[in-house]
């Protein structure tokens, strides 16, 4: 099951909802998301926090950071 692949410790997405959370879910927990999942796919409404993604930049070591936003908040 790809929860239980989730790396633990990792920051939380746009909804907050830590990876340890999901991981330690049980059964049910898994199908009301299945079929969250099931409703998206077969056209119903995406929720807008879906729709958000943060993007932030990994600098190597000598690259110079001036000029360049730390983060950004895209929308789709």
């Amino acid at each position: 099951m790809a929860i239980k692949s989730l790396k633990s410790n990792t920051s939380c997405g746009v909804g907050e909802v830590p990876a340890e959370l999901l991981k330690s879910g049980t059964g049910k927990l898994y199908e009301l998301l299945r079929q969250i999942f099931e409703r998206c796919l077969n056209g119903d409404e995406i929720p807008n926090d879906w729709k958000v993604g943060h993007i932030s930049a990994i600098y190597k070591k000598k690259e110079k950071r001036t000029n360049i936003k730390t983060t950004e908040e895209l929308q789709y």
